[in-house]
């Protein structure tokens, strides 16, 4: 079985209405994470983080992004 090569910078799916982008700091074994919404009518919001592998630094920016939706009121749309 081979190895999966991943490129150094990689960008995930659309997670709650957050792009999140992780890099590989260069020269180094750290990644550094940032998440930022993209949604129209919404404040802007983006949090950052840093670990020691991709998915450490994905699972944490998801915690941040689950915690700013379950502080964000929803808004009542009446048509």
């Amino acid at each position: 079985m081979s190895k999966l090569i991943l490129p150094e910078s990689i960008e995930f799916n659309d997670y709650k209405g957050f792009t999140i982008k992780v890099d590989q700091i260069e020269g180094t074994e750290t990644f550094l994470g940032v998440a930022m919404n993209q949604g129209s009518g919404e404040s802007k919001a983006m949090f950052s983080a840093q670990g020691n592998s991709r998915n450490e630094v994905g699972r944490e920016l998801e915690k941040y992004i689950d915690k700013y939706r379950e502080s964000v009121k929803p808004k009542l749309i009446i048509n």
